[in-house]
């Protein structure tokens, strides 16, 4: 099969200010490394690459265009999508004769998957014959997502925020779609209440119109990071499974500090006098005498906390 992958970085991203007001979506930094170079890893590991990252504005393309992938054995190209209008108009700003007629794989940027192994859902997909594939994991939030029912390895319901869920099982935010599935998407999105262009809408119709859209539950561990909350929650968890209490630049400067768990600091930061636990720092940071116990700071010294 020849794949694309497709990273959706466009968006508002309100619940990460004011990270999300310096930082590009997807350049936003996560230990210490703009958090679409997770979703590369990943990719990577399932021999995607050739990769297309939509983006908000001509400035976010240069951004992309400057980034360093060496370590990365990838294209990478940027297309701009001008007005947030969901995740099937983001795909549809790709040029026809890039995705017309491939297998591409949407990934939401911010959301994180943590082990497991990808390639199953791969080869599953690819043996299953299915139009669509969607790797699961379990929410104890079933009311915020969208919630796929599953008989073996067939979903044969799938609700965006169902009021009356069917199961716990949510899509972690990896669309893989036949070719089939993109023409869809392209020529009969389904809108939200919003008005917004879905690809889980799209394929709930699919479904409904008796279309074989196949999943399985993910063998490893889902982390969401829309949120400065989750953001932080998945910093820790992150810092866990390496074995690491926190995880500091080698060149920040650091002086009369305390520095806890679950602390990440950027290059080129200041710190004097501070006392910190679960907290971000952005590169370039500076800050002096603050106590903050879950916090992100952006490189101007702003303040976002959990809500």
């Amino acid at each position: 099969m020849d794949y694309i992958a497709v990273l959706l970085t466009g968006g508002e991203a309100t619940r990460l200010r004011p990270l999300s007001v310096e930082f590009s979506k997807g350049l936003i930094p996560f230990l210490n490394r703009p958090m679409l170079f997770y979703a590369l890893d990943r990719l990577c590991e399932i021999g995607i690459k050739n990769v297309v990252v939509v983006v908000r504005s001509p400035e976010e393309v240069i951004e992309i265009e400057a980034l360093d992938i060496s370590d990365f054995p990838i294209t990478l190209n940027a297309v701009i999508q001008p007005v947030p209008s969901g995740p099937a108009d983001a795909v549809a700003q790709i040029p026809n004769e890039v995705i017309r007629g491939k297998h591409i794989v949407v990934v939401a940027t911010d959301s994180l998957l943590l082990g497991g192994d990808l390639s199953v859902d791969i080869e599953c997909w690819k043996e299953s014959g299915a139009q669509a594939w969607l790797p699961l994991a379990y929410t104890d939030r079933p009311k915020d997502m969208g919630i796929a029912q599953l008989e073996g390895q067939n979903i044969v319901s799938f609700v965006e925020k169902p009021r009356e869920p069917l199961s716990n099982l949510a899509c972690v935010g990896w669309w893989m779609l036949s070719p089939d599935a993109v023409d869809r998407i392209l020529d009969e999105p389904i809108s939200n209440v919003k008005g917004e262009l879905e690809i889980s809408g799209t394929l709930s119709a699919m479904i409904q119109e008796g279309k074989h859209i196949g999943g399985r539950e993910f063998d490893g561990k889902w982390l969401d990071t829309g949120s400065i909350k989750s953001l932080l929650f998945a910093q820790s968890q992150i810092l866990d499974h390496l074995g690491d209490k926190n995880l500091i630049s080698p060149d920040a400067e650091i002086y009369r500090c305390q520095i806890g768990k679950n602390v990440v600091v950027g290059e080129d930061c200041v710190l004097n006098g501070a006392i910190l636990e679960n907290v971000l720092v952005s590169p370039g940071a500076k800050i002096n005498n603050v106590r903050y116990d879950g916090a992100v700071i952006t490189p101007s010294g702003k303040i976002g906390r959990p809500l």
